[in-house]
């Protein structure tokens, strides 16, 4: 009796490593899948600043939240890039 206990309790553990194991790779995937659409965006992005950059008759404006150390403390007025982005 306590032989087919053990046999059951093991069975038990093993099919939970196993669910638990293929629940693991199916979110590490998926992370990954997530991973290449965000640095897909972040490239995106960049390639739209860079138009905005060259195509903007930039009007800057002073940011006085700014702290002392920010590398710009102004930005532009119509697209909103900051002074310092190239």
């Amino acid at each position: 009796m306590d032989n087919e206990k053990i046999k059951s309790s093991t069975n038990y553990r093993t099919t939970f490593i196993k669910m638990s194991m293929e629940r693991k790779n199916q979110l590490l995937l998926e992370k990954q899948q997530q991973i290449i659409i965000i640095s897909n965006i972040d490239k995106e992005l960049e390639e739209l600043n860079n138009i905005m950059w060259k195509k903007c008759p930039h009007e800057w404006v002073m940011d006085w939240s700014c702290s002392l150390d920010d590398l710009s403390k102004k930005y532009c007025k119509f697209c909103e890039l900051r002074k310092c982005h190239r």
